[in-house]
């Protein structure tokens, strides 16, 4: 069976993630065929809106997110988020992320 362009890509563009090789690639991109597409759109949304405003932080190594306080969001090697707070202070000496 011939695989469209447009899936084939899809199934690439998950395979790229660490530890999806393309069988689950593959699974991932033929279960969002079945999405309906609000939730296509959702996830996209979800997608470019994590690219908008986290980022890597050179400081402590993790993800970080600004927001108007001095709140910073890290998620340092785990998929559970922890949310703390850290002074930004100029002793750079410490271990306290300051980004």
């Amino acid at each position: 069976m011939q695989i469209p362009v447009a899936l084939e890509r899809l199934v690439y563009e998950f395979s790229r993630f660490p530890g999806v090789g393309r069988k689950t690639a593959q699974r991932l991109a033929f279960s969002i065929l079945r999405y309906s597409p609000e939730e296509t759109q959702n996830l996209a949304e979800a997608l470019l809106q994590v690219k908008a405003k986290i980022r890597y932080c050179s400081v402590c190594s993790g993800f970080t997110s600004k927001h108007k306080s001095a709140t910073v969001l890290c998620a340092q090697d785990s998929p559970t988020l922890i949310l703390a707070q850290f002074a930004i202070t100029p002793d750079v000496t410490t271990s306290r992320c300051v980004s």
